[in-house]
């Protein structure tokens, strides 16, 4: 291998770690919005149609948020902070896996642990990654499967504390495979959507 290659795996990596990083507030934050978007509708049907059942248990009970998240609660706001302590979590504290380490494992404010999964995610993700820029270089094929890639790595975690698959990322990694996939860039056309309806079926 020439320099180059090395170069690329190497900032794939970090790049990676990095999308890992915010793969992590994904996990946790995207199944606390879905609740509260199944809560909003739920509120609105009872509202619309079950009068009787909202003055029984009360708008402000039915309309409480989702556990003690904040109101306004989203894959960007709020900033990143200490469960326990809520105190904001410093940027230099927040590298991939650098973070973890530099803190022990442990908030800088209060030190209660902080779960070794977070590096863990982000160190999977680089791997991963960095496996796909060797085996593929810089080519289309690997941007694509770099995707696929993060998506999986959210949806598993997700899966694993929730048991869930939230639409919002299989049907876009769905769509984007067929389309892609249009070209022949990893398989052809008709084999690509054979294997979407084999995959949807066989759950």
């Amino acid at each position: 291998m020439h320099l180059y290659p090395w170069v690329f795996v190497v900032i794939s990596f970090i790049f990676a770690a990095t999308i890992g990083s915010f793969l992590n507030v994904v996990i946790h934050r995207l199944p606390v919005m879905m609740k509260r978007e199944w809560q909003s509708e739920c509120n609105f049907y009872l509202n619309e149609y079950h009068p009787d059942i909202v003055k029984q248990v009360g708008n402000e009970r039915l309309n409480k948020p989702i556990d003690e998240f904040p109101t306004k609660y989203n894959l960007v706001v709020p900033g990143s902070a200490c469960p326990k302590c809520k105190s904001n979590i410093k940027p230099w504290h927040n590298l991939p896996i650098l973070g973890w380490l530099s803190l022990k494992g442990k908030c800088a404010n209060c030190k209660t642990a902080i779960s070794a999964r977070y590096p863990i995610i982000e160190l999977l993700t680089g791997i991963l990654i960095a496996t796909l820029a060797w085996h593929f270089g810089s080519t289309w094929q690997f941007v694509y499967a770099s995707i696929l890639t993060f998506v999986l790595v959210a949806l598993t975690g997700i899966d694993l504390d929730e048991m869930l698959l939230p639409d919002q990322l299989t049907l876009p990694i769905l769509w984007l495979g067929l389309v892609i996939n249009l070209k022949g860039i990893y398989t052809s056309p008709q084999d690509a959507i054979i294997g979407a309806a084999a995959g949807y079926l066989s759950l």
